[in-house]
C-alpha cells in the first residue's frame, strides 16, 4: 500500500516540477495539488507510525533470556576472547553485559536480545 503512496507522490512532485499545471488552470490546480502532496505525505508518515509500533510491539512478546541463558550463547560465539571473556566486536566484558536487561549481542544478526 505504501508504494502506491509513494507513486503519486512522486507523480505529484514531478507534475509540479516539470510545470505541467497550465496557465489556464492556475491557482486552483496548484492549490488541488499541494493538498493532494500533504493528504500523501500524512498518509505515508502515518503508516511508517504503524509499522514502528507492530515492530516495537513483536519485539516486547520475544522471550526475554536470562543472564545465564545468554552467557552460554556468548561461551559458543567464535568473537569472545575465552581467556579475558571480552567480546571481540563491542569489548565488553560479557559476564556482565549478559546481566543487563537492554543489552543486545552486537553481532549480525544478533545472537540474543
Amino acid at each position: 500500500m505504501s508504494n502506491s503512496i509513494e507513486d503519486a507522490l512522486k507523480k505529484a512532485v514531478e507534475k509540479a516540477e516539470v510545470g505541467q499545471v497550465t496557465e489556464g488552470q492556475g491557482a486552483e490546480e496548484n492549490q488541488e495539488l499541494s493538498a493532494r502532496i500533504k493528504k500523501l505525505m500524512a498518509r505515508k508518515t502515518n503508516l511508517q507510525r504503524k509499522k514502528e509500533s507492530k515492530t516495537t510491539f513483536i519485539n516486547s512478546m520475544k522471550k526475554k533470556l536470562s543472564h545465564e541463558e545468554r552467557y552460554e550463547i556468548c561461551k559458543n560465539c567464535p568473537n569472545l576472547d575465552k581467556k579475558w571473556k571480552f567480546c571481540k566486536i563491542c569489548n565488553c566484558f560479557m559476564p556482565l553485559k549478559t546481566k543487563l536487561r537492554r543489552a543486545e549481542c552486537p553481532d549480525e544478526p544478533p545472537r540474543w536480545t
